[in-house]
């Protein structure tokens, strides 16, 4: 493919420790290796007393000048909350979806009718009108590239005009963290008997699958006190919303905060994961379970789909079954194929095509 002049765009601050920022980043490693000259930009901090729209306007503004002071790049790739028409006279852009905001914005809402308060409704008033932003930065887009098949059957079906500018990408662990999960996967030996180490890792929001992941912990734990799980990145929040008993017995574990030269210890020390999300844009977590040989009880959301038919033993739906003993967990293996598509390098090829 012909050398291409790219600049990939990341509403926040270019950092390896926030997810939309690191896939940003390690596309963009990924394609300056393939030969193409990659540029990155996020907007610096907004001025103070900006609200949600304001700061919009004022990032877009931002990007409008750095691109009037560059030469011409032969695509822009921006997130859907960056995209305006007005950047087009600069380039043409790849709006690349990372999380699916309608279906956040559902979710909410419909936790938010459960529980009607004014502000609560209220708040998912002013939350439509990001979505229907996002929606503008889908119509602005040359190419639109959707976080998976789930999510690109969700724009397709909706929107069904869009189509033809329809492509997916996938998400990937970044390549150092990606080998430390094969050594980890190789010197994994399955238990064949005592208590099981169950991990589960995300915010501690509706979308999640709280309500559900709750349930399950105290219904579980109940019956095999014997057992552990933790609950990581989900902040302090969580701690108000479970169990106490459990918590005072160490059965249940919460882990607020942890950086990502930390992860490969904390999936060493676990058995089997959790994803119960009801949405999501990818769930990088299961990828990172999976690949570092737990297995995973997953519901079907955000990327699951794509990576069931590679891991057809670790890889099951969720809850797991009450009478699961140690011995049944699978065998940790990847799939013929996995690496041929969820690699950077691979992401980044296929990138290319969608391009074309």
């Amino acid at each position: 493919m012909t050398t291409l002049r790219l600049l990939l765009t990341s509403p926040l601050a270019l950092s390896p420790e926030a997810g939309v920022s690191q896939v940003a980043l390690s596309l963009a490693e990924a394609l300056s290796q393939r030969g193409h000259e990659v540029r990155t930009w996020a907007p610096p901090a907004p001025p103070p007393g900006l609200g949600p729209w304001r700061r919009r306007l004022w990032a877009v503004g931002r990007l409008e000048t750095f691109l009037a002071s560059q030469p011409r790049f032969d695509f822009v790739d921006v997130t859907p909350v960056l995209a305006h028409r007005r950047l087009r006279r600069f380039a043409p852009l790849v709006v690349r979806s990372v999380q699916p905001e309608w279906l956040y914005y559902l979710a909410d809402l419909r936790a938010a009718l459960r529980r009607p308060t004014p502000r609560r409704l209220a708040h998912r008033l002013l939350d439509l009108g990001p979505q229907l932003r996002c929606l503008a930065g889908l119509h602005a887009a040359k190419r639109i590239l959707c976080l998976g098949n789930q999510d690109r059957r969700w724009v397709a079906t909706r929107l069904p005009w869009l189509r033809p500018r329809l492509g997916t990408w996938v998400n990937a662990p970044e390549p150092a963290l990606q080998r430390r999960l094969a050594e980890l996967r190789a010197g994994r030996v399955a238990p064949e008997t005592g208590p099981l180490h169950w991990l589960w890792i995300g915010r501690w929001a509706e979308h999640k699958g709280i309500r559900r992941l709750r349930v399950f912990a105290e219904e579980w734990l109940s019956r095999r006190p014997e057992d552990r799980i933790t609950l990581a990145g989900c902040g302090p929040a969580a701690v108000a919303d479970l169990s106490a008993e459990h918590l005072a017995a160490g059965r249940l574990r919460v882990v607020p905060r942890f950086g990502r030269e930390e992860l490969p210890a904390l999936l060493a020390e676990h058995h089997a994961g959790l994803f119960t999300s009801q949405v999501e844009g990818w769930g990088l977590s299961v990828n990172e379970m999976l690949e570092a040989g737990l297995t995973v009880f997953a519901t079907p959301a955000g990327g699951v789909r794509d990576l069931a038919p590679f891991f057809p033993h670790q890889l099951r739906p969720f809850p797991p079954p009450a009478d699961l003993e140690p011995s049944r967990l699978a065998v940790p293996e990847v799939a013929e194929g996995y690496y041929r598509r969820f690699t950077w390098a691979a992401i980044a090829e296929a990138y290319e095509r969608e391009l074309k």
